[in-house]
């Protein structure tokens, strides 16, 4: 149902808000199913699991900067 938002044209927080469920969660799960927004004419580029795997290693990167 969100995605179904979203893909009309809804900002992720009216998206949140209207769902009644924290931003935090609907960004995360967002960031983990690798949903991007696309804009009007766009094409799948096809690279969400690359994507996915950058955003994990980011994410890892960040976890050791913060306990150094």
């Amino acid at each position: 149902m969100a995605l179904d938002y979203l893909n009309k044209g809804e900002s992720k927080l009216s998206v949140a808000r209207r769902l009644t469920i924290p931003r935090t969660t609907l960004l995360n799960t967002l960031e983990r199913i690798g949903w991007q927004p696309r804009s009007e004419g766009e094409e799948s580029d096809g690279d969400v699991d690359e994507r996915t795997a950058e955003n994990n290693q980011k994410k890892s990167l960040n976890r050791r900067r913060r306990q150094a």
